[in-house]
């Protein structure tokens, strides 16, 4: 009995031990950088991007050019969760380098009508991200202005094929309607001329 109750307690005192062990690890690799990277948001001076990955679409970007990561962690200090444009592109995960830890990931796309960023973040499956605008500033680094067109890329095309599905999908309905309208009226012509036909017959009673 006592050697059995020995057992459970040294079971619990393991299980309890890498319990502990593994969420202090999760903490550090995951809730370490992504605090900083809300501080960045915010304007904190002291966190900066040394990579950033995005992928999306089908395809992989990747920046790790120095004045690439100086100007994106400058425009990310920029944040605001007002104004922007009421468009927004292709949505991609982007996959953030701080330097240490687990890198963070956010939402990014890149809406033609101004350039910058919409940011959603945290980009996790329980918590609802905040929305944020990062306009970029001239002059804008050959790197960025890279990303910016890859992740525009299609969004032109993207549109043309949704006009023209509205306007075949608005074809039809009119169609439809038209159909249906004349469909009426030849079954009210068809009941007219039959109603007619039956009292001629004296089937029916006269009007």
């Amino acid at each position: 009995m006592i050697n059995r109750l020995g057992k459970k307690a040294l079971c619990v005192t393991i299980g309890t031990a890498v319990v502990v062990s593994a969420l202090y690890g999760v903490f550090h690799r995951w809730c370490g950088p992504g605090w900083d990277f809300g501080r960045l948001l915010a304007g904190d001076e002291s966190i900066h991007i040394k990579s950033l990955l995005l992928r999306g679409q089908g395809k992989t970007i990747k920046l790790n050019d120095p004045e690439a990561m100086k100007y994106l962690t400058d425009s990310l200090r920029q944040a605001s969760t007002q104004g922007g444009p009421d468009e927004f592109g292709h949505t991609y995960y982007a996959y953030l380098d701080l330097g240490y830890g687990a890198p963070i990931r956010a939402y990014f796309d890149a809406p033609d009508a101004a350039d910058g960023l919409n940011v959603g973040y945290p980009a996790g499956l329980i918590d609802e991200p905040t929305h944020y605008w990062v306009p970029f500033r001239q002059a804008i680094p050959a790197e960025v202005a890279r990303m910016l067109t890859e992740m525009r890329a299609g969004l032109l095309e993207t549109r043309a094929v949704n006009k023209e599905r509205l306007r075949r999908i608005t074809q039809a309905t009119k169609f439809a309607r038209s159909s249906q309208t004349r469909s009426m009226t030849i079954l009210g012509i068809g009941r007219t001329t039959l109603r007619t036909r039956m009292r001629e017959l004296g089937l029916l009673e006269p009007i």
